[in-house]
């Protein structure tokens, strides 16, 4: 027999479903928090029980990263949950990450959290823009646009883009970057030329299309320490004991440098551009206390 609670459960995740998270700890503290508001004395202690376990604080261990969510566990959550088709397996693929050890299993499981979610996306358009943002080559591809020696052709375009890409992808990356109106062609000079276009979409395709973008883009400055001379490259690290005010004051001088630095790209005095760079910023926590 379905008590009140479970029932109240299963409309909390209807709301919340686990499609719109990265993590299944932040998806069990949506749903305790959620839940709570509905009924004050909700605990994680009741959650497990209405998510088929006994009383115990087994999912706030998980909601702190503690315990992993193992298989059968993860079984008996999308049953009590009723989780179906493509929620029941995203959610398993979330499972399955609190028990991955290596970076290799974490990327390959989250790769394939990321294609089951983006295949939930209807939209033609949605799913355009999820493509523009989700692969990193596409806003190289308009950068290279600008340059003076830029060739529309796939072949030029696979040839000068690193890590290299097939012919193929280039020119379906013409074709997308001009279907989004963000690139479009000169009738004077019959060259392209970028737009001043932005995509406006929401935060959901938004979110998930930075979680694949950066999934795709870290391991490129590990290959370029490898594939890139000391003269065209630079990598830097810094490991630092800070207290939580500092932390934020960090993220806001990375957002503040970040800004510096196209207000230097915008300042063309210096000759004109003749490459594409990236900057991957990663800023984590080693150890919390």
């Amino acid at each position: 027999m379905e008590t009140e609670s479970r029932k109240l459960l299963r409309e909390v995740t209807h709301k919340y479903p686990p499609s719109t998270f990265y993590n299944c700890s932040d998806f069990f503290r949506t749903l305790h928090k959620q839940t709570k508001n509905e009924t004050r004395n909700y605990s994680y202690r009741q959650l497990s029980v209405d998510l088929g376990f006994s009383a115990t604080n087994l999912v706030h261990l998980i909601v702190q990263g503690k315990r992993p969510v193992t298989e059968r566990a993860a079984g008996k959550i999308v049953d009590a949950l009723d989780l179906r088709k493509d929620e029941r397996r995203y959610f398993l693929a979330l499972a399955r990450l609190t028990r991955e050890k290596s970076s290799d299993e974490i990327a390959r499981t989250f790769r394939e959290a990321l294609e089951i979610r983006s295949g939930m996306i209807t939209s033609r358009l949605e799913q355009d823009q999820f493509s523009y943002y989700s692969e990193w080559y596409h806003a190289v591809i308009r950068e290279m646009v600008s340059l003076e020696e830029f060739q529309a052709d796939g072949r030029w375009i696979a040839a000068n883009v690193r890590p290299a890409i097939s012919t193929k992808q280039a020119e379906e990356s013409l074709e997308l970057l001009q279907k989004l109106k963000l690139i479009q062609k000169d009738l004077e000079t019959d060259r392209f030329v970028q737009t001043n276009n932005i995509i406006s979409t929401g935060p959901e395709v938004m979110s998930l299309s930075v979680q694949k973008y950066h999934q795709e883009s870290i391991p490129h400055g590990l290959e370029a320490m490898v594939t890139a001379p000391p003269d065209l490259r630079h990598i830097s690290a810094l490991i630092l004991s800070v207290s939580s005010a500092q932390f934020e004051k960090i993220k806001q001088e990375i957002e503040l440098f970040q800004q510096r630095l196209l207000e230097l790209e915008r300042d063309r005095s210096e000759g004109k551009p003749d490459r594409v760079v990236r900057l991957n910023m990663q800023l984590f926590p080693s150890c919390l206390l």
